[in-house]
């Protein structure tokens, strides 16, 4: 199996992966990546207003692909495309 680096970045500071991980391939990089980044908001303090990047490379250096999360600030305020009007339940339907 590959060994994957995670290289972490928030905008300001850089932490190198000199360990890395075993997984079965980009995919579960991926997968890893995100519960990396979901266990950092959960107990940094703060670290749900901040973007995360990680970047994932191979042992051998070569690129495999950056995960970005963006700070929960930093999301749009207002829902992807038009809301459905509420269906008003109390009308009979017609026969």
């Amino acid at each position: 199996m590959p060994r994957y680096l995670f290289h972490l970045s928030d905008g300001e500071d850089t932490f190198i992966d000199d360990t890395g991980k075993e997984l079965e391939d980009s995919p579960a990089a991926h997968a890893y990546a995100l519960r990396v980044i979901e266990k950092m908001r959960r107990f940094i303090p703060d670290a749900d207003k901040s973007t995360w990047k990680i970047r994932i490379t191979l042992a051998s250096g070569q690129s495999v692909m950056t995960v970005i999360s963006r700070g929960v600030a930093e999301l749009p305020q207002r829902p992807f495309g038009k809301r459905a009007q509420p269906v008003n339940h109390s009308q009979k339907p017609s026969l």
